[in-house]
């Protein structure tokens, strides 16, 4: 049952609550104390009477605190009260995705300019993007479609003139290969699909999704949400988070990377898939190689 406005949780004084999922609920709150506003996220008593649940909980406040960024929040504390399990943690005022998604789709101006800045952010010697057309075979010249007239073509050409190394539009059913191939750095595709099953195509296992335009990063595991094995404990994470390691650690996010390889190697039997250093050379097994390489080659379909 959620909290309500007024109760009190440990000393913090709830007052409305700010989203809820499977994993948890957050409100925000405030603390007497030091006259502060905060956000305190807490584990749904069903899920707190189980151990491994409970578990995940404290370790993901545990790994979080040990982060010190200016776009990570900070952690005040891990607590409980009788059998609530809290997390109270920095407040950071934002937009909802409700509100975000209510402003339109992201202008094809600003998808290439986010996608030239994250190849400056990997550090890549170059920021070559290319544009997908919105229609099959981008449009055949009007035959299927003008948008690729109208609003995509003189878009790359306003961005070319401004500087940008940009291309497009170009089918979606060959692009991806010339980005495979190493002719593009990044692909600005119009829609989800277009751009994502291509990256799972050829890096289902560790492929990584890193939400561009944000304050902070952003990654998640590329497959999705993987309902069909949910709860089994047959998921083998490894691949993904050692490249979201990785992209961090391009990213010039070495104590993030670092403490994301110390979780994975807490996992691990073989120990030498983390022997890298962050931040430096790396000394990888071949297992680890292989992912990492697998990261390298697949960088224009990030």
């Amino acid at each position: 049952m959620p909290l309500l406005p007024g109760s009190h949780l440990g000393p913090y004084e709830i007052s409305t609550l700010l989203g809820a999922g499977g994993m948890g609920e957050v409100y925000r709150a405030r603390d007497p104390r030091l006259d502060r506003t905060v956000a305190i996220k807490i584990l749904p008593n069903d899920l707190s009477a189980d151990a491994d649940h409970l578990h995940r909980f404290e370790r993901e406040a545990r790994s979080a605190s040990a982060l010190n960024h200016p776009n990570i929040v900070t952690i005040y504390e891990l607590a409980h009260d009788g059998s609530t399990h809290y997390i109270a943690m920095e407040l950071i005022e934002g937009q909802t995705l409700r509100q975000l998604l209510a402003a339109g789709p992201m202008p094809i101006r600003k998808a290439i300019e986010l996608a030239a800045q994250s190849c400056r952010d990997l550090g890549l010697a170059r920021a070559k993007i290319a544009v997908c057309g919105l229609n099959p075979h981008a449009g055949e010249g009007g035959e299927f479609g003008d948008e690729e007239i109208k609003m995509i073509a003189p878009t790359v050409s306003a961005m070319r003139k401004k500087g940008f190394d940009v291309t497009g539009p170009l089918s979606g059913d060959t692009v991806f290969y010339y980005a495979l191939r190493g002719d593009f750095d990044a692909v600005v595709a119009m829609y989800h699909d277009q751009g994502l099953a291509p990256l799972k195509a050829v890096a289902f296992d560790t492929g990584v999704n890193w939400t561009l335009g944000l304050p902070f990063i952003r990654t998640s595991p590329d497959h999705g949400t993987a309902y069909d094995i949910a709860g089994k404990g047959i998921a083998n994470p490894i691949g993904q988070i050692w490249s979201a390691a990785m992209m961090l650690d391009h990213l010039g996010e070495f104590e993030a990377a670092a403490a994301i390889l110390k979780a994975i190697e807490a996992t691990l039997v073989d120990k030498s898939l983390c022997t890298r250093d962050v931040g430096g050379t790396a000394n990888t097994s071949a297992a680890g190689k292989s992912i990492a390489n697998s990261l390298g080659s697949n960088r224009a379909l990030l």
